[in-house]
């Protein structure tokens, strides 16, 4: 039963994933052509892109690019609801079992590759922002930066609840002796989180 909700959980997700890109596919065809921030995927590119877009530095471009919640999800981490990728990262310490190790990849695997799809999203429509500002056309553009900077809102909504779900989901697979350890060795000064890029491409 577990298993089912979090299936559909992913399929509600991957729904409103769709009709917000689907939607934002519509409005390139009345908006200025914005130049490309970033080419090829995480495994093709192993390095953090570097950003040309003025309102995004490289580090929130590097999130964006690669899937990470960008502290999107600190209310659930600060409040013991643990990160799946860093319990993967702890799984011997904290003797994770393979049949928990497996629903932890699935949510983990699953709330990255969305996060990636979305934030790419992001990266295209703060691109066009930038090319409108960029060629002194804001005044006549002002109806697609309006509409775009709404998209963008709405996608770092989807975002940022689809990484606080991760974490919802993550608390349910692991027992309460677990989540003390994780988060003992989580906040440790000694863990290091594997860098976002290097966990994409292992993926």
């Amino acid at each position: 039963m577990k298993n089912r909700i979090v299936i559909f959980s992913w399929l509600v997700f991957t729904g409103l994933l769709l009709f917000v890109v689907q939607s934002n596919a519509q409005q390139k065809q009345s908006q200025p052509k914005a130049k490309s921030a970033t080419s090829g995927t995480p495994s093709e590119q192993n390095q953090v892109p570097t950003s040309n877009i003025k309102a995004l530095s490289d580090d929130v471009l590097g999130g964006y690019y690669y899937g990470s919640a960008l502290d999107m999800a600190r209310a659930a981490e600060l409040n013991h609801y643990p990160n799946p990728e860093y319990v993967l990262q702890l799984e011997t310490q904290l003797k994770i079992t393979p049949a928990q190790r497996q629903i932890l990849a699935s949510i983990a695997g699953s709330t990255r590759g969305q996060a990636m799809q979305a934030g790419l999203s992001v990266i295209e429509m703060e691109a066009a922002i930038d090319s409108i500002f960029a060629m002194g056309k804001a005044k006549e553009y002002q109806a697609n930066v309006s509409s775009l900077v709404n998209d963008i809102s709405r996608v770092q909504g989807v975002l940022r609840f689809l990484h606080l779900n991760a974490h919802i989901e993550t608390r349910d697979v692991l027992t309460s002796e677990q989540i003390a350890l994780y988060e003992k060795l989580r906040f440790a000064k000694t863990f290091k989180p594997q860098p976002a890029a290097n966990a994409a491409t292992k993926r």
